[in-house]
């Protein structure tokens, strides 16, 4: 299908490389550094939902309804996203994480959210400058980062 075509292509290309790009084109702010992580990440969404479903539509269940008359809505909303939501709910879990270490490492290269804003990668790099004399600086919000990662 096209969409799958789709997914295959931006699988072809690093969501990093994505990103940046994004960034560059269209601005240092909250809402397009949340545009590029969801538009990096949203492949791995897609590609499980039209796995769940095409595995779905062949199940016992579903051929029933479809026998005893239910329209398509009906089993997609009654049958198909039920029985889909709970790996849709794993795979979101999995891309919290995801996009907190994407934000950081934007913001460690300075193309994360503008300054006035926290961020544990701009953090590190304020105080990579002095790793040598005060290792703290960039430890604290690398272990930050890592037991919120972890969590």
């Amino acid at each position: 299908t096209i969409i799958s075509t789709v997914i295959n292509v931006f699988y072809g290309i690093p969501d990093l490389l994505v990103a940046l790009t994004l960034v560059l084109l269209l601005g240092r702010s909250l809402g397009i550094i949340i545009f590029a992580i969801a538009f990096t990440q949203w492949m791995n969404m897609a590609r499980l939902v039209r796995g769940q479903t095409l595995a779905l539509r062949e199940r016992e269940f579903v051929e029933a309804a479809r026998s005893g008359g239910a329209k398509a809505n009906r089993i997609i909303f009654r049958h198909i996203l039920p029985n889909a939501l709970g790996p849709m709910i794993v795979q979101a879990t999995i891309g919290v994480p995801m996009a907190i270490l994407f934000e950081a490492f934007l913001s460690f290269l300075g193309l994360g959210v503008p300054p006035p804003t926290p961020s544990w990668g701009a953090m590190a790099a304020d105080g990579f400058h002095a790793i040598r004399i005060s290792p703290h600086i960039v430890l604290a919000p690398a272990i930050a980062l890592s037991l919120t990662l972890m969590a």
